[in-house]
């Protein structure tokens, strides 16, 4: 059986093919309301797959991937922070999210 970071990680790769599938046909939708309604999703996809995972304790992604690791690293779970949640904590550099290790891809913004 599957970790949870592989399941979620497997559904955000979808949803980033989706959107980018959506973005090509995008220019080739009749009608605003289409067009609309394409945007809408897409926006919605955004806030589902803008998350970070980080470690459990001290909420950074710098520590789960290892570099700068808190006293608690070695007994935390992790878990899944939104980058919006992550910006108001004000806790490292933005630039530890831009890689997502659970897929070790570069984050599409």
């Amino acid at each position: 059986m599957g970790s949870t970071l592989d399941w979620k990680a497997e559904a955000r790769e979808l949803l980033h093919e989706y959107a980018a599938r959506l973005r090509e046909v995008l220019p080739y939708f009749q009608s605003d309301g289409e067009r609309q309604d394409a945007e809408r999703s897409l926006a919605r996809i955004g806030a589902l797959v803008d998350t970070v995972t980080v470690c459990a304790v001290c909420l950074t992604a710098a520590c789960w991937q290892g570099a700068y690791m808190c006293d608690s690293a070695s007994m935390a779970d992790v878990i899944e922070k939104s980058i919006p949640e992550l910006r108001v904590l004000g806790r490292e550099d933005p630039s530890w999210w831009d890689i997502d290790p659970a897929t070790g891809c570069a984050r599409r913004r």
